[in-house]
Order: C-alpha cells, then structure tokens, then sequence
C-alpha cells in the first residue's frame, strides 16, 4: 500500500455492518490477521478529525473508554506515567464491574514489583528473576500461568562476522545453558527452546529433534569446522570479542549473564551492553548490533506470523538476522497459498527445520504467560497472549482485604 494514497483497493462497503475484502493471491493465515489490533475497524470521522494525532485518542467498542494519558511520577518509584480507561456505560453485554482502570507506565520490572508489594498496583505480569521465587511462594497473592505463543532469542546478523559462519553459530547454541536459564532464572516459568515455532502454534512440531543441546564437545567441533584451533586446556584460539546488545529487561540482564559464563568456558569474551528499548532496535535495525536479545510474541497461532517475518527475505523490518534462503523463502510463499491445512503444516514444518540447521537465533526459551494479583482482585483471567490481553470486563475487587473468609 502506499502510505500517500487515501484508498486501499480490494475493500468494498456493502452495507452498514458488511465489509467485503478481495486479496490478491490465497493468503491461508488471513482470518486471523483480521482479528488482530491492527486491522481493527475505526469510524472514519475520528480520524478526519484527529488526522495525525488519532493514534492519541483511541476509539473502540470495548467495555472501556480511553479517557486520558498523562505524565504522573511516584515517590516510591520511577513510574513515567499513566493511562486512564472509564467504565463503557453502554456496554452491549452491560456496564463493567470496575468505574475505572489505570494503567501505569513503568520501564523496570523492580520497581513495578516494589509498587505492587506495597499494593499500589492490583496485578503484574513481570517479576523480577531474584523476587520470583518468593512471589511464587507468597500465599497472600494470587498467581496465574499460562502456556504462551512467544520466543525469547539471541539473534546473530548473519551478514557480519563472525556470524556470518553457520559452524560458529551452531557452535554458539550448543554453549548455552538453556535448562539451567529456564530452572534457576526463570523458576521453571517456561520451557527450553529447541526451534522458533513454540507449542500451541499451528505448525510445532512436537516430535522433532530437541535441536542444540548444552554440549561444550559439540560445541568445539563446530569452531574446529570454523577453523578455530584450541589451546591445549580446551580454550578457543584467536575467537573476537563479541558484544550482546540487551534492552532493560531484568530479566534478559541476568540470562545474559549465564551466556557470559557459558561462553567463558570455552574462552570466548562476551561484552554487554544495556539499552533503552528505542535505541536497542535502532541498532539492530540499523546493522550496528551484530548480537542482540529480543523475543518474539505471535500476534495469532500460525507458523506463518513468525516464520514469515522473522525469516522470509522480503521481511525488512522484523528479519533481523538478516536470515536469507531461497527454498525457505518459496516454502513460506507456498505455505501461505496452500488451503490443505496438513501440507501446510508440512510445509512449515520443512522450512523450520532448515532455519534450526542454519541457526540464526540461539534459541532461548518459550516463556509462560503469567500475572501475579492481589488476593482481593477477582475475575481476572489471563490467556497465551499474556497479561497485556486480560479482559478487564470481568475484574471486580472484593470490600474484604481479608481474605481467609472470603472465598468466593
């Protein structure tokens, strides 16, 4: 499309409640892509009114009303601000439980989690790693887990060296320590990665190979196919210092720090370097970080939501690793095409495999979805989308801080 049009053809009206939309060529995932945020429908005469600022206030049909954003800072923490939701009084299914629902801005998990102790916030859905296990053991709160549709990766830019080696890249993911990451990090919260697709997605694969093992043997025999040679204590020879470039995520800050050692003991430096979110995809966008931490969340559960943009060549914004292959390029083309729901799951199924073989990722683990509640929030319900997607239109909160007797 382009932006300086003020049409989009292949979309037609035909009446009040009735959209007709003509795609160019089969496109199997596209249901889906209807029901996600972005191709939401909004009343052309708010974005006439608003023109560039309508992204600043939104308008839906939901059970609650966007009311405001402002900047609100508070003394126990660095919170940047707030959103205001009220209650949609003419609901269709009727008005909410709640008059109104505020949603804080708030960069470091720490901090969230240091409001939420002293009951400023009602429900979080990030702790940190060193305050998980004791939350989780916490019988005041309510804790809420759910498998997830997400990834959490090390990307390499395959363009760069020394990842533009497919034996140094495999012999990365084998240097990793995933199992120890998911049971001493993230408290058994998840499940070790073996691929970019993660259960629940249309297209995983539960019985392929468990992909790069922590295995230091294997590890070796790839850099020795990368031409690397090994002192004789087993220590790399002549391998760069490598720099992975992190946003501020505690958590990611301290499965760093298991990478930083894992790599050690083949005597490979790894450098560090903690971003903002704003300059942390600048960089990779813009090629200057070779090695860097991110994740993934599916917008819906097909393979071709990750696969696609992750590893398709056409894909210029979310290929990160600059991944390129042909054949797995004409096997997405062709899955999106395919209206057999069994070869197209085939179909993914080949072109995973050959992005595992090919390792552009180190691939981490499949986080769960989960949010910690105060014992008096009630109706709260969570799904593989994670807490940002709760339906607040069920969510009410008991008169009685006491709970023990209250146990509706």
């Amino acid at each position: 499309m382009n932006s300086k049009r003020n049409f989009v053809s292949g979309f037609k009206v035909l009446s009040d409640h009735k959209l007709q939309i003509r795609l160019r060529s089969p496109f199997s995932p596209f249901l889906y892509t209807l029901a996600t945020h972005a191709l939401s429908i909004v009343p052309q005469e708010d974005v006439s009114k608003w023109g560039d600022s309508f992204g600043e206030h939104p308008v839906g049909s939901g059970a609650f009303i966007f009311e405001k954003v402002e900047s609100w800072k508070h003394k126990d923490s660095r919170v940047k601000g707030k959103m205001t939701l009220r209650s949609n009084l003419d609901f269709h299914k009727g008005r909410p439980y709640l008059d109104k629902v505020e949603f804080y801005f708030i960069p470091k998990d720490r901090n969230q989690f240091s409001l939420f102790e002293k009951h400023n916030l009602y429900h979080v859905g990030s702790i940190p790693p060193e305050h998980l296990r004791d939350a989780l053991k916490n019988k005041d709160y309510h804790f809420q887990e759910s498998a997830s549709k997400e990834i959490s990766y090390l990307g390499m830019n395959v363009k760069i060296k020394p990842f533009d080696n497919v034996f140094v890249r495999k012999a990365l993911n084998h240097l990793v320590n995933k199992d120890m990451i998911v049971r001493h990090i993230l408290s058994n919260r998840g499940g070790v990665a073996n691929g970019p697709l993660s259960p629940g997605i249309v297209g995983y694969d539960p019985g392929r190979l468990m992909g790069y093992d922590y295995n230091i043997a294997k590890a070796r025999e790839y850099l020795a196919r990368a031409n690397y040679s090994f002192s004789e204590n087993g220590m790399v020879k002549d391998f760069p210092e490598i720099t992975l470039h992190l946003n501020q995520r505690e958590v990611f800050n301290a499965i760093a720090k298991v990478v930083q050692a894992n790599f050690a003991d083949i005597g490979i430096k790894l450098r560090l370097i903690i971003d903002n979110w704003g300059n942390h995809i600048h960089k990779i966008d813009h090629d200057q970080a070779p090695f860097f931490g991110l994740g993934w969340q599916a917008d819906y559960p097909d393979a071709d939501n990750i696969l696609f943009n992750n590893f398709h060549s056409s894909s210029k914004i979310y290929n990160s690793s600059r991944y390129l292959n042909p054949v797995v390029d004409r096997t997405l083309e062709e899955a999106r095409k395919a209206q057999d729901e069994e070869k197209r799951v085939a179909l993914y199924r080949q072109a995973e495999s050959i992005i595992i073989d090919e390792a552009p990722w180190i691939f981490l683990h499949y986080p769960t979805s989960y949010t910690l509640s105060q014992p008096y929030v009630r109706g709260l319900k969570i799904n593989a989308l994670g807490p940002a997607e709760v339906d607040y239109y069920h969510v009410w909160l008991s008169t009685n801080r006491n709970l023990e007797d209250d146990k509706t």
